[in-house]
């Protein structure tokens, strides 16, 4: 017997050998593969994040554009054209937002949509001729913020939103009652 232990360890010890190579070489194949799954959702999430970023400023963008319309929608200055390819560009970027954003930003997105979209009815159905406030009107104002709350809500922005609001020199106001010094 003492003649085949040599023998014995001498085959023995290259396939335990094997054996441990063989299986830590899966061990780390395995490691590889999940990493790079993790790296790859990681990266997918990034682009989702930023994809969503996207379309919600493009929608914002849209809006402010409206909103600008209708602050100039006076007698001098009605575009009608102009108030429709807003109008047509808003419910475009509605439609992209509809896609990728979660049931309450549609919500808060189609309610922002429907205020601004009235409004602009409202002056294409006077043909401008309507004195329009200089402040953003108080449904509007509701709307935007609505949005802006579930967006970041949705993003992951754990502080407040504080949106600054630039005052607008009043139409009237300058020219009528300014007092001479």
């Amino acid at each position: 017997m003492s003649s085949l232990a040599p023998w014995i360890l001498a085959v023995a010890a290259p396939i335990v050998a094997g054996v441990f190579l063989l299986a830590g070489s899966q061990m780390s194949r395995r490691t590889i593969l999940e990493q790079e799954k993790l790296r790859l959702e990681r990266d997918k999430d990034a682009r989702w994040l930023a994809d969503r970023r996207s379309v919600y400023v493009d929608f914002l963008s849209k809006s402010n554009d409206c909103v600008g319309l209708l602050f100039r929608a006076t007698e001098e200055t009605y575009d009608r054209s102009a108030l429709l390819n807003a109008a047509y560009a808003l419910k475009t970027s509605l439609m992209a937002l509809q896609l990728i954003a979660t049931e309450p930003v549609r919500d808060a997105a189609a309610e922002v949509s429907n205020t601004i979209g009235g409004r602009m009815q409202f002056v294409v159905g006077t043909s401008g001729l309507m004195s329009v406030d200089r402040e953003l009107p108080r449904d509007m104002d509701v709307a935007l913020e609505h949005f802006y709350e579930v967006t970041r809500l949705e993003l992951g922005v754990q502080e407040q939103s504080r949106r600054v609001v630039i005052p607008l020199q009043p139409r009237w106001g300058t020219r009528l009652f300014r007092r001479e010094r």
